[in-house]
């Protein structure tokens, strides 16, 4: 299990329940749904309406087990080319960025 501001989500080990969504998984979930909701806010901080669909891509490498060559396709429909140029640009900022430059910190606590 894991909460989120207090919102518990249940993680399933993917050896256990192969149906369920893999680390890797959620991962680029998380980027896509970022990178979703900042198209929406985009469009509509210029009172457009459009539809935003994002499908990602990506493969892993096992030597150190890792994501490789990851890549996401945002289709909008409703909206200019120009516009889309812009909101494509915004996003690769937006990815750039929130991705991390260094190692997160890490610390573990013994719970008794």
């Amino acid at each position: 299990m894991a909460s989120i501001r207090g919102r518990m989500i249940e993680l399933e080990d993917p050896t256990d329940d192969p149906s369920g969504p893999t680390s890797d998984e959620i991962l680029i979930l998380s980027i896509a749904s970022d990178l979703a909701w900042y198209a929406h806010r985009f469009f509509r901080g210029r009172g457009l309406a459009a539809d935003v669909n994002i499908t990602a891509l990506w493969q892993t490498v096992d030597d150190p087990p890792r994501l490789a060559d990851v890549s996401f396709t945002i289709d909008v429909s409703g909206v200019a080319e120009t516009t889309c140029e812009a909101l494509r640009s915004a996003l690769e900022e937006r990815a750039a960025a929130r991705s991390l430059s260094s190692s997160p910190r890490v610390r573990v606590h013994s719970q008794r």
